[in-house]
Protein backbone atom coordinates (compact mmCIF):
# COMPACT_ATOMS: atom_id res chain seq x y z
CA UNK A 1 0.00 0.00 0.00
CA UNK A 2 1.11 3.76 -0.92
CA UNK A 3 0.94 6.21 1.40
CA UNK A 4 0.24 9.30 0.31
CA UNK A 5 1.72 12.19 3.07
CA UNK A 6 -0.54 15.00 1.53
CA UNK A 7 -3.59 12.93 3.00
CA UNK A 8 -4.99 13.28 6.21
CA UNK A 9 -3.60 16.10 8.27
CA UNK A 10 -0.55 15.07 9.50
CA UNK A 11 -0.11 18.44 11.71
CA UNK A 12 -2.02 16.43 14.14
CA UNK A 13 0.80 14.08 14.35
CA UNK A 14 3.85 16.15 14.10
CA UNK A 15 2.61 18.98 16.87
CA UNK A 16 2.15 15.33 19.00
CA UNK A 17 6.00 14.65 18.13
CA UNK A 18 7.56 17.86 18.88
CA UNK A 19 9.33 16.70 21.64
CA UNK A 20 10.57 14.48 19.84
CA UNK A 21 12.18 16.76 17.18
CA UNK A 22 13.21 18.92 20.57
CA UNK A 23 15.93 15.87 21.27
CA UNK A 24 16.79 15.72 18.00
CA UNK A 25 17.57 19.24 17.33
CA UNK A 26 19.42 19.49 21.06
CA UNK A 27 21.55 16.68 20.45
CA UNK A 28 22.93 18.11 17.34
CA UNK A 29 23.96 21.28 19.26
CA UNK A 30 22.35 24.74 16.97
CA UNK A 31 24.48 27.43 16.31
CA UNK A 32 24.57 30.61 14.38
CA UNK A 33 26.35 29.82 10.72
CA UNK A 34 25.58 25.86 10.79
CA UNK A 35 24.59 24.35 7.50
CA UNK A 36 21.53 21.87 8.37
CA UNK A 37 19.28 19.60 6.35
CA UNK A 38 16.29 18.37 7.72
CA UNK A 39 14.97 15.37 6.04
CA UNK A 40 11.34 14.60 5.41
CA UNK A 41 10.64 17.84 7.60
CA UNK A 42 6.79 16.76 7.25
CA UNK A 43 5.18 20.39 8.93
CA UNK A 44 8.49 22.06 9.83
CA UNK A 45 9.25 21.11 13.44
CA UNK A 46 13.43 20.59 13.48
CA UNK A 47 13.82 23.05 10.83
CA UNK A 48 11.90 25.96 12.48
CA UNK A 49 13.82 25.02 15.84
CA UNK A 50 17.28 24.49 14.27
CA UNK A 51 16.25 27.92 12.39
CA UNK A 52 15.45 29.74 15.76
CA UNK A 53 18.73 28.33 17.01
CA UNK A 54 20.34 30.42 14.34
CA UNK A 55 21.34 27.60 11.54
CA UNK A 56 21.17 27.92 7.96
CA UNK A 57 18.25 25.37 7.27
CA UNK A 58 17.20 23.50 3.72
CA UNK A 59 14.02 21.38 4.83
CA UNK A 60 13.44 18.56 2.37
CA UNK A 61 10.21 16.76 1.50
CA UNK A 62 8.49 15.13 -0.83
CA UNK A 63 4.73 16.05 0.19
CA UNK A 64 3.78 18.68 -1.90
CA UNK A 65 0.77 20.07 1.02
CA UNK A 66 3.63 19.74 3.92
CA UNK A 67 5.66 21.51 2.20
CA UNK A 68 3.29 24.32 1.90
CA UNK A 69 2.91 24.01 5.49
CA UNK A 70 6.25 23.89 6.32
CA UNK A 71 7.18 27.21 4.53
CA UNK A 72 3.84 28.91 6.45
CA UNK A 73 5.01 27.85 10.11
CA UNK A 74 8.56 28.95 9.17
CA UNK A 75 7.32 32.49 7.62
CA UNK A 76 4.99 33.08 10.33
CA UNK A 77 7.75 32.43 12.65
CA UNK A 78 9.91 35.24 11.15
CA UNK A 79 12.10 32.38 9.92
CA UNK A 80 14.11 31.41 6.74
CA UNK A 81 13.83 27.74 5.87
CA UNK A 82 14.71 26.82 2.17
CA UNK A 83 12.33 24.11 1.65
CA UNK A 84 12.76 21.71 -1.29
CA UNK A 85 10.65 18.77 -2.72
CA UNK A 86 12.78 15.50 -2.50
CA UNK A 87 13.25 12.31 -0.70
CA UNK A 88 15.83 10.94 1.55
CA UNK A 89 17.46 8.43 -1.71
CA UNK A 90 17.07 11.65 -3.61
CA UNK A 91 17.79 15.25 -2.31
CA UNK A 92 18.81 18.46 -4.67
CA UNK A 93 21.44 19.33 -2.47
CA UNK A 94 25.21 19.95 -3.47
CA UNK A 95 27.88 17.53 -1.93
CA UNK A 96 29.45 17.54 0.71
CA UNK A 97 27.20 21.07 1.80
CA UNK A 98 25.59 20.18 4.97
CA UNK A 99 27.53 20.11 8.66
CA UNK A 100 24.13 18.73 10.50
CA UNK A 101 21.51 16.28 9.10
CA UNK A 102 18.57 15.85 10.78
CA UNK A 103 15.85 13.37 10.76
CA UNK A 104 12.70 12.94 13.28
CA UNK A 105 10.69 9.84 11.82
CA UNK A 106 11.51 10.13 8.42
CA UNK A 107 14.58 8.93 7.09
CA UNK A 108 12.70 4.97 8.42
CA UNK A 109 9.95 5.18 5.48
CA UNK A 110 12.58 5.02 2.71
CA UNK A 111 12.06 2.74 0.66
CA UNK A 112 15.41 1.62 -0.20
CA UNK A 113 17.70 2.25 3.24
CA UNK A 114 21.26 2.25 1.62
CA UNK A 115 20.23 4.22 -0.82
CA UNK A 116 19.21 6.61 1.31
CA UNK A 117 22.60 6.65 3.48
CA UNK A 118 24.30 6.78 0.76
CA UNK A 119 22.41 9.87 -0.51
CA UNK A 120 23.13 11.40 2.73
CA UNK A 121 26.93 10.23 3.29
CA UNK A 122 27.06 12.33 -0.10
CA UNK A 123 25.39 15.32 1.41
CA UNK A 124 27.35 15.64 4.23
CA UNK A 125 31.08 17.54 5.19
CA UNK A 126 33.46 15.31 5.88
CA UNK A 127 32.92 16.22 9.67
CA UNK A 128 29.13 16.20 9.25
CA UNK A 129 26.65 13.91 11.13
CA UNK A 130 23.48 12.69 11.12
CA UNK A 131 20.76 12.23 14.06
CA UNK A 132 17.75 10.61 13.48
CA UNK A 133 14.85 8.96 15.40
CA UNK A 134 13.70 5.87 15.17
CA UNK A 135 10.84 4.16 16.44
CA UNK A 136 10.99 1.19 18.76
CA UNK A 137 8.72 -1.67 17.58
CA UNK A 138 7.30 -2.11 21.27
CA UNK A 139 4.23 0.20 23.39
CA UNK A 140 0.67 1.26 22.53
CA UNK A 141 1.09 2.73 19.61
CA UNK A 142 3.49 -0.41 18.04
CA UNK A 143 0.58 -2.34 18.66
CA UNK A 144 -2.04 -0.10 17.18
CA UNK A 145 0.01 -0.19 14.44
CA UNK A 146 0.88 -3.77 13.97
CA UNK A 147 -3.02 -4.91 14.42
CA UNK A 148 -3.97 -2.35 11.79
CA UNK A 149 -1.46 -3.38 9.19
CA UNK A 150 -2.60 -7.16 9.93
CA UNK A 151 -6.09 -6.82 9.51
CA UNK A 152 -5.92 -4.78 6.61
CA UNK A 153 -3.65 -7.01 4.95
CA UNK A 154 -6.12 -9.82 5.60
CA UNK A 155 -8.90 -7.81 4.36
CA UNK A 156 -7.50 -6.57 0.74
CA UNK A 157 -5.70 -10.35 0.53
CA UNK A 158 -2.34 -8.75 0.99
CA UNK A 159 0.60 -10.87 1.38
CA UNK A 160 2.98 -10.67 4.37
CA UNK A 161 5.75 -8.24 3.56
CA UNK A 162 9.24 -8.37 4.27
CA UNK A 163 10.80 -7.47 7.20
CA UNK A 164 11.82 -3.63 7.19
CA UNK A 165 14.30 -2.72 7.76
CA UNK A 166 15.40 -2.46 11.57
CA UNK A 167 15.86 1.31 11.82
CA UNK A 168 16.13 1.40 15.77
CA UNK A 169 18.70 -1.08 16.00
CA UNK A 170 21.98 -0.08 16.84
CA UNK A 171 23.92 -2.67 15.26
CA UNK A 172 21.98 -2.83 11.90
CA UNK A 173 22.37 1.02 11.17
CA UNK A 174 26.04 0.83 12.10
CA UNK A 175 26.01 -1.71 9.19
CA UNK A 176 24.35 0.12 6.94
CA UNK A 177 26.26 3.46 7.28
CA UNK A 178 29.71 1.68 7.59
CA UNK A 179 30.89 1.75 4.21
CA UNK A 180 30.28 5.53 4.26
CA UNK A 181 32.85 5.51 6.94
CA UNK A 182 30.75 6.47 9.74
CA UNK A 183 30.38 5.03 13.17
CA UNK A 184 26.72 5.05 15.50
CA UNK A 185 26.13 5.93 19.03
CA UNK A 186 22.60 5.38 20.54
CA UNK A 187 19.99 5.83 23.36
CA UNK A 188 16.30 5.46 23.77
CA UNK A 189 14.25 7.70 24.89
CA UNK A 190 10.58 8.07 25.82
CA UNK A 191 7.82 10.45 24.40
CA UNK A 192 4.36 10.57 26.04
CA UNK A 193 1.14 10.66 24.58
CA UNK A 194 -2.01 11.97 26.58
CA UNK A 195 -5.86 12.28 25.64
CA UNK A 196 -9.17 12.24 27.31
CA UNK A 197 -9.69 8.26 26.80
CA UNK A 198 -8.11 5.32 24.66
CA UNK A 199 -11.38 6.20 22.25
CA UNK A 200 -10.20 9.67 22.10
CA UNK A 201 -6.05 8.73 21.54
CA UNK A 202 -6.94 6.22 18.93
CA UNK A 203 -9.10 8.81 17.03
CA UNK A 204 -6.69 11.98 17.57
CA UNK A 205 -4.37 9.26 15.55
CA UNK A 206 -6.02 8.85 12.92
CA UNK A 207 -5.92 12.09 11.11
CA UNK A 208 -2.22 10.24 10.56
CA UNK A 209 -1.51 10.07 6.17
CA UNK A 210 -0.81 6.30 7.22
CA UNK A 211 -4.09 5.49 9.03
CA UNK A 212 -5.98 7.79 6.31
CA UNK A 213 -4.03 5.93 3.19
CA UNK A 214 -5.62 2.75 4.76
CA UNK A 215 -8.73 3.32 5.20
CA UNK A 216 -8.83 4.71 1.50
CA UNK A 217 -7.30 1.08 0.10
CA UNK A 218 -9.82 -0.61 2.04
CA UNK A 219 -12.89 1.86 0.98
CA UNK A 220 -11.24 1.08 -2.67
CA UNK A 221 -11.38 -2.37 -2.44
CA UNK A 222 -15.06 -2.56 -0.63
CA UNK A 223 -13.74 -3.70 2.51
CA UNK A 224 -14.79 -0.23 4.37
CA UNK A 225 -16.80 -2.74 7.12
CA UNK A 226 -13.21 -3.50 8.48
CA UNK A 227 -12.43 0.06 9.48
CA UNK A 228 -14.68 -0.58 12.43
CA UNK A 229 -13.39 -3.52 13.95
CA UNK A 230 -9.72 -2.09 13.63
CA UNK A 231 -10.82 0.80 15.20
CA UNK A 232 -11.63 -1.81 18.05
CA UNK A 233 -8.52 -4.00 18.19
CA UNK A 234 -6.69 -0.72 17.98
CA UNK A 235 -8.52 1.17 21.04
CA UNK A 236 -7.86 -2.45 22.97
CA UNK A 237 -4.36 -1.84 22.61
CA UNK A 238 -4.26 1.36 24.03
CA UNK A 239 -6.32 0.12 26.80
CA UNK A 240 -3.58 -2.72 27.76
CA UNK A 241 -0.88 0.15 28.01
CA UNK A 242 -2.90 2.90 29.61
CA UNK A 243 -1.19 3.91 32.84
CA UNK A 244 -4.08 6.57 33.68
CA UNK A 245 -7.16 4.57 34.02
CA UNK A 246 -9.11 7.70 34.68
CA UNK A 247 -7.46 9.05 31.43
CA UNK A 248 -5.48 7.93 28.62
CA UNK A 249 -1.58 8.39 29.24
CA UNK A 250 0.72 6.10 27.10
CA UNK A 251 4.58 5.62 26.83
CA UNK A 252 6.36 4.99 23.56
CA UNK A 253 9.73 5.17 22.68
CA UNK A 254 12.51 5.91 19.87
CA UNK A 255 15.94 5.50 19.44
CA UNK A 256 18.11 8.23 18.93
CA UNK A 257 20.77 7.44 16.46
CA UNK A 258 23.83 9.96 15.69
CA UNK A 259 26.01 8.86 13.06
CA UNK A 260 29.42 10.98 12.26
CA UNK A 261 32.11 9.87 10.40
CA UNK A 262 35.24 7.92 12.26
Amino acid sequence: MTVDWSSGRYESTAEMLHPAAAVVVGAAGMRAGLRVLDIGTGTGNAAILAAQGGADVIAIEPADRLRAVARERALSAGLEVDVRAGHAADMPVEEASIDVALSVFAVIFAPDPAAAAAEIARVLTPSGRLVMTAWMPVGAFAGVNRVAAQLAREALGAREPSAPFAWHENNAVADLFAPHGFTVESATHPILFTAESPEAAYDMSQDNPVAVSVRAALAAAGRSDQVERIRSEGISQLRQHNEDPAACRVTSHYALHVIGRR
